[in-house]
């Protein structure tokens, strides 16, 4: 984590800190008022690092990403997080309420991947959570998803599914990284929505 902190203190400044949002983003649409099976979901989050995270992801301003799964009737959403100070964690499936109210600011974008890859891919992040892979406060892209971080995660599970460009490695300070905005930006995903309801 000190990695991150330096590339960010270097990189840019918060322009806010605390509960407002980061970046409003373009393309919002109302042609998709619930949200399905495999969309993605990014957030500026309310926790120590987000405005840190979101001042690195300077094009959209999102700190934090995760999959929409449908379960038992309800969306849970699988990321990866740590606790802000210990740093422990790893990847989680949680209600999609609770996420939202650990939002300061979201938008889902519709996965726009043929059926069968996003099945896959969905496959891949579930088997990551049934492994119990811890996050990888390191940022690195060398142990093979034993430990993940939140872009890692999602991008980590496009590949193995097959899919190839959701987000892309780049070079940050001399790391390798995934950053929020290259999964934002990836032609798998249509348009931003922000549902009516969270619910099926």
């Amino acid at each position: 984590m000190a990695w991150f902190y330096g590339v960010i203190t270097d990189r840019a400044v918060p322009a806010v800190v605390g509960t407002q949002a980061l970046s409003v983003p373009n393309r919002i649409s109302t042609a998709f008022l619930a949200p399905a099976h495999g969309d993605l979901i990014f957030r500026t989050g309310r926790g120590f690092w987000s405005p840190f995270s979101s001042a690195a992801n300077k094009a959209h301003g999102y700190s934090h990403v995760g999959v929409l799964v449908l379960e038992g009737g309800g969306f849970f959403v699988l990321h990866a997080q740590a606790d802000d100070f210990t740093l422990e964690g790893g990847v989680l499936k949680t209600p999609l309420e609770t996420f939202l109210a650990e939002s300061v600011n979201y938008i889902i974008k519709r996965n726009e991947m043929p059926g069968e890859a996003k099945a896959r891919f969905v496959t891949a992040l579930e088997d990551m959570l049934g492994l119990k892979a811890g996050f990888d406060s390191q940022f690195t892209l060398e142990d093979r998803g034993r430990k993940v971080y939140c872009t890692e995660f999602v991008w980590l599970a496009a590949q193995r599914a097959g899919v190839l460009d959701l987000g892309h490695i780049q070079s940050v300070s001399d790391k390798a990284v995934i950053l929020v905005d290259s999964i934002f930006e990836s032609p798998r995903l249509g348009q931003s929505y922000k549902p009516e309801s969270t619910r099926p």
